[in-house]
């Protein structure tokens, strides 16, 4: 349903001038009492658009106490060339539509779906806006969505995060992706010469990448120095200093006085990929007359 308050106004307009002949277009609405109940249908002419000049189709009440919710809309791409057409609450668009030559946007209260047919009358689009409505209260979505325009948020009012302890769906943002390897697990290093700890596949997108190498070291181990990374390629130490950390050793015994397996933190890199890429945890040491392992977790988060 598309409902309108009483300053509120549906407008459309074309992106771009048309090639020869602006669209067509039919429209019917109801005006609601807010206080009654009681509805009053009214019809609209038909309607020519003008280009990318918006073209009111439902307009104000002067009246506080009435609202009004469209009825029923058709569009007729009578150009000659394909045209892309938005609907616009108060000049904010929420949806938009690009139309072969022919093609009929239709829609109606009763379905709450906009749909589009080839000039055959065959079934090209449909896009379900369960509501619409009054554009200052929250509106429930049941179905996807798909905006072709910015979708702008009022200051300090934000997007409202989920308060349950539960993981968004793969593609979405927020998606998060891990891979651990506990110390049990550890790889053996050779001195001087990089491993993969763990490895992580992602989807395209733009992904937040951190993590964590630690290492083992048997008591007699001399240690030259430490390194963690990021990387796309395998078994690879990044060669900036993006996504990479290095401790430096002290020589003979550098790390037996301490109590817990010293640790690394990758500081977080972007991965932004337009295909499917696998991300590697990746470790390297120098080290001397005894065993090196290492272990860690790799940590990615969908940023948008």
């Amino acid at each position: 349903m598309i409902a309108l308050t009483n300053l509120e106004t549906l407008t459309m307009a074309l992106s771009a001038p048309p090639a020869t002949t602006n669209p067509v277009a039919y429209a019917s609405y109801f005006e609601s009492n807010t206080s009654t109940g009681s509805l009053v249908y009214y019809a609209v002419t038909a309607l020519s658009l003008a280009g990318t000049t918006p073209v009111q189709v439902v307009g104000p009440s002067a009246k506080s106490w009435i609202g009004r919710i469209l009825g029923a809309f058709d569009v007729v791409n009578t150009d000659t060339a394909p045209v892309t057409l938005s609907l616009l609450i108060n000049a904010v668009p929420f949806a938009t539509f690009t139309l072969s030559v022919g093609d009929n946007l239709h829609f109606s209260r009763e379905g709450g779906e906009f749909q589009v047919y080839d000039l055959a009358g065959a079934l090209k689009m449909v896009m379900t806006i369960p509501n619409v409505a009054y554009i200052n209260v929250a509106n429930t979505f049941a179905a996807a969505q798909v905006f072709n325009a910015l979708v702008t948020v009022a200051s300090a009012i934000g997007i409202k995060g989920t308060v349950l302890a539960d993981s968004v769906q793969g593609g979405s943002i927020g998606e998060v992706i891990t891979s651990t390897i506990v110390t049990g697990s550890s790889i053996s290093l050779t001195s001087v010469t990089s491993a993969n700890v763990t490895s992580i596949a992602l989807s395209a997108g733009d992904w937040d990448v951190d993590g964590r190498v630690c290492f083992t070291l048997a008591s007699t181990t001399t240690m030259g120095y430490l390194s963690g990374g990021i990387n796309t390629v395998s078994a690879t130490l990044p060669v900036n200093n993006a996504g990479v950390a290095t401790l430096v050793g002290a020589g003979t015994n550098a790390v037996t006085d301490v109590t817990v397996d010293p640790s690394l933190s990758i500081s977080r890199v972007r991965v932004s990929i337009a295909a499917p890429t696998t991300v590697y945890l990746v470790a390297r040491a120098k080290f001397a007359t005894s065993t090196c392992k290492a272990y860690g977790a790799i940590y990615a988060r969908r940023a948008r």
